[in-house]
């Protein structure tokens, strides 16, 4: 039983065949014009509330870069609160690939940075490739696209990654009119 329930869910146990995850294409259109959502996170309880938060900002699909936790590890399911099953998941290259991207793609990336515009004075891209970074290391200084900025008061160092998508995605969400 241990080895079922590797997190001691005191409860409930539910056990599912983990999904293949296909290839992002980063050429083919997105079908419903919404937004994507690039995450690098390793850590599987902020991979999961970045599921959530995409899933409830109405973020069309999710790409895992290749630094990512494993969307089906039990702590990213539990963190995602079962969203992750509903989701468009694909699996991504490397954050690291992004320095050499056409300029369409780089047109409507937008990464979260501790430089570039504040999100309060940003306006999002259609269709938005939104890049949250790893933790500790943020997001590559080869990248060449769009950076944005959570304003926060002096003295704090940085946003946790899944909090950084939460704001991000809801601003986005209210500013394209997914949210009314």
């Amino acid at each position: 039983f241990n080895e079922v329930d590797p997190i001691g869910v005191p409860d409930i146990i539910v056990a599912f065949e983990r999904p293949k995850l296909s290839v992002w294409n980063s050429e083919a259109p997105h079908e419903d014009n919404g937004g994507t959502l690039l995450i690098a996170t390793q850590n599987p309880a902020n991979l999961g509330a970045c599921l959530r938060s995409a899933a409830a900002f109405g973020i069309g699909r999710v790409v895992c870069l290749k630094e990512a936790a494993s969307p089906f590890h039990p702590r990213a399911v539990r963190g995602s609160v079962g969203t992750v099953f509903n989701l468009e998941i694909l699996k991504g290259p490397s954050i690291r690939d992004f320095a050499g991207l056409n300029s369409k793609l780089h047109s409507r990336m937008v990464a979260l940075d501790m430089s570039g515009p504040s999100l309060s004075d940003f306006n999002w891209p259609a269709a938005p490739i939104i890049l949250i970074g790893e933790e500790g290391q943020g997001v590559p200084e080869s990248y060449q696209g769009l950076r944005v900025r959570i304003p926060m008061v002096a003295g704090v160092e940085s946003l946790n990654a899944a909090v950084s998508a939460g704001i991000a995605l809801y601003d986005w969400s209210l500013k394209s009119g997914t949210l009314k």
